[in-house]
């Protein structure tokens, strides 16, 4: 037995100058209404969200700088130390970009432990 193409169908029709929904056809004004469902389904016209992330490690520490021609090259501790402080904070600010986002329990945990240990990294160079 073959189903009628309109089996579960729902139409949009207007009587008497008001927009009402039926499960019939309702001749020549009528129009077939594509129904999603309203649990369980993503409209494709929503921006997807994005999968969950590794946790934010620390960057690694920047090579240093080659000194010009005819000067030493001892690299400045102070500048060394400044710029590290920028990457930490820099992955503090990913860190927390990211656990803003909407995640299961143990993602928001492993976001949460490594936000500490970059503070800690943090508080260790004195930023």
């Amino acid at each position: 037995m073959l189903a009628d193409a309109s089996a579960g169908a729902i139409f949009r029709c207007e009587v008497q100058g008001k927009v009402v929904y039926s499960d019939q056809p309702c001749g020549p004004g009528g129009r077939a209404v594509d129904v999603l469902p309203s649990q369980g389904y993503e409209a494709p016209q929503r921006k997807p969200q994005a999968a969950p992330t590794a946790p934010v490690e620390p960057a690694p520490a920047p090579a240093p700088v080659a000194a010009p021609a005819g000067q030493a090259s001892t690299p400045d501790p102070e500048a060394q130390r400044k710029q590290r402080c920028e990457l930490i904070e820099q992955d503090i600010q990913d860190n927390e970009a990211a656990a803003r986002q909407p995640q299961i329990g143990s993602r928001q945990d492993a976001l949460t432990a490594a936000r500490r240990k970059l503070v800690a990294q943090k508080d260790a160079l004195g930023c």
